[in-house]
């Protein structure tokens, strides 16, 4: 049987009845739950799992969604914890979302049950406070739908793609959080785990371009970034990016953007709105 999905919409705010962690100790699948409210789950313990016709083995940092309308029971070995938000069905406008009922949230993990911490702290709020507290709780809770939405498309669009072309994002990725002191493209291929070859006709093949043109263009767009919006000198700025010096970043950044890092600054100065 193929995983179904929970559905929800980018624009849709959730309305939150319940949330917190809470202990869990049924057996047998003796008991069932059914309302009308949708449930997320986070697990903390072994168990198995119905949802509905569907059967599934729970796993710490297992993610569930029970839909409202749906049956669910359970059986634990041994009793446990799980975070759990209850929350309204809602009028889907907006972009359509669609996120498996059932899947691992892996190194997503820790993010996901920050937010759910977060959610349960403002929904036991003070009274006096509530008015601002919910209101916080359904953006928080929209976000961490919205979080989980890309997840999924991302793993999706991992599952898809050919080995190659994951490979490809996997180096952006490394040089992206190494933009200053980039990594070598032997180290680059090494942790990926394709040959050089191999991995610059990949890389070359998803995002048109080498991946030391890659690293520059990524590079004189934070540099652009910096000149529009700090004061940082051009050699500040140089030395933050792994430039040599701010010769060196001139002469680059005229080769990108068509003129001088100075030209750049002052150009943006002059097209920036008067304060009023």
């Amino acid at each position: 049987m193929s995983m179904p999905a929970f559905t929800w919409s980018s624009a849709a705010l959730p309305e939150i009845l319940v949330a917190g962690r809470y202990p869990l100790d049924d057996r047998d699948f003796k008991y069932f739950y059914r309302g009308d409210v949708h449930a997320l789950h986070i697990y903390d313990y072994h168990a198995q799992m119905r949802l509905d016709a569907l059967q599934v083995d729970l796993h710490p940092g297992d993610l569930t969604f029970s839909v409202a309308g749906g049956e669910t029971r359970y059986h634990l070995p041994h009793p446990g914890h799980h975070w759990c938000i209850h929350f309204r069905p809602a009028r889907l406008v907006g972009t359509p979302l669609a996120i498996p009922v059932h899947f691992n949230l892996g190194t997503l993990k820790s993010r996901i049950v920050d937010a759910v911490q977060r959610i349960a702290g403002l929904m036991a709020a003070p009274t006096v406070e509530a008015a601002l507290a919910r209101p916080a709780a359904s953006a928080a809770m929209l976000e961490l739908i919205l979080t989980l939405a890309a997840h999924t498309a991302r793993s999706e669009s991992r599952e898809k793609a050919p080995r190659s072309h994951a490979a490809a994002e996997r180096a952006a990725a490394l040089l992206d959080e190494n933009l200053s002191d980039p990594p070598s493209a032997r180290a680059v291929s090494q942790a990926v785990g394709l040959s050089q070859n191999w991995l610059s006709r990949a890389f070359r093949a998803r995002y048109g371009i080498t991946m030391a043109r890659y690293v520059l263009a990524s590079r004189i767009t934070m540099a652009q970034s910096l000149l529009q919006n700090t004061d940082m000198p051009v050699r500040r700025i140089a030395e933050r990016l792994g430039f040599l010096d701010a010769q060196h970043l001139n002469k680059q950044f005229r080769r990108v953007a068509g003129c001088s890092p100075t030209s750049f600054r002052l150009r943006g100065s002059a097209h920036r709105a008067p304060e009023t």
